[in-house]
């Protein structure tokens, strides 16, 4: 039998899905492992789709995006940078990403 989820637990992801801002947390290689309803749309993908994909993947062929972030990997490492996305119909669209390196390596 399943453990019901803790109330706090269930209000903090509530506030991560109805978050107006985009929230994705990915793992150390990259990869979506969290997506939130926003960040489904901002990318134009299914937030399924986007689940265990590399966010390299997503990077549009047209024009530059800001080069790798040069912040530390280390927890608590911080990262600004702007990245060109390609959505699911090939548009592109320009974001803004931040981020900070947790403990277990994710962003």
């Amino acid at each position: 039998m399943a453990t019901p989820e803790p109330a706090h637990d269930a209000r903090y992801r509530l506030i991560l899905e109805e978050a107006p801002d985009g929230v994705v947390v990915l793992d150390p290689t990259g990869r979506f492992t969290y997506v939130n309803r926003r960040a489904g749309a901002i990318l134009g993908r299914e937030r399924e789709a986007l689940l265990g994909r590399r966010v390299d993947d997503l990077m549009s062929s047209d024009g530059p995006s800001d080069p790798p972030a040069s912040a530390s990997t280390m927890p608590g490492g911080t990262f600004v940078r702007e990245r060109r996305i390609a959505r699911d119909d090939g548009t592109p669209v320009v974001i803004e990403s931040s981020g900070t390196v947790l403990a277990d390596r994710t962003v």
